[in-house]
């Protein structure tokens, strides 16, 4: 009777864990037609990231862990890995960080990530493609973080502190005369 029952204590906890393994969503691959549905909000704040850049870790760690998530803003954050080889590693940092917030990542055709040398471009095409109002931004530099409106237009580019953000999006929903 006690070897029943521990197996089954033995075999429900394998089953939670399994499960809540399995419950983590693995990270999309953004396509053009993605990017719309992600946008859903009146405010999306839009953080492109990468594994090998400093400053990208520790916002990831900084704004969007607990900080964010704690916060009262009342936006859509997007995050995004600017190469879908790297799923892993921003897997990694997600859980590190404690990140709740969906993975999403960049495909990567072409196989090659030398770092900043194919990433830029990478950062430029997707941005350009798929959003409007992006003449004035600078695609050289990591991380790249700005607010879109529901129709994929860019608002403005964002801060690197939640305080910073905290303003913006107060502003932001000021100027649009958006109710929170």
């Amino acid at each position: 009777m006690k070897a029943l029952f521990y197996f089954l204590i033995i075999l429900t906890s394998s089953v939670l864990l399994t499960s809540f393994h399995l419950s983590k969503d693995k990270p999309k691959i953004i396509e053009s037609e993605l990017t719309k549905e992600l946008c859903k909000d009146e405010i999306n704040l839009v953080y492109i990231f990468s594994d090998w850049c400093v400053y990208s870790k520790k916002y990831l760690r900084n704004i969007y862990g607990k900080a964010m998530q704690n916060s009262d803003l009342d936006i859509n954050v997007i995050l995004i890995g600017i190469d879908s080889r790297k799923s892993k590693e921003y897997q990694a940092l997600f859980e590190a960080y404690n990140i709740e917030y969906p993975l999403y990542v960049l495909n990567n055709k072409t196989g090659i990530s030398v770092g900043t040398f194919t990433d830029y471009p990478r950062l430029k095409r997707f941005v350009k493609k798929n959003f409007s109002n992006t003449d004035d931004f600078s695609y050289h530099h990591l991380p790249f973080t700005f607010y879109a409106d529901e129709n994929l237009n860019v608002i403005s580019e964002a801060g690197y502190t939640l305080e910073q953000i905290s303003q913006e999006v107060k502003a932001i929903r000021d100027s649009l005369n958006l109710k929170k």
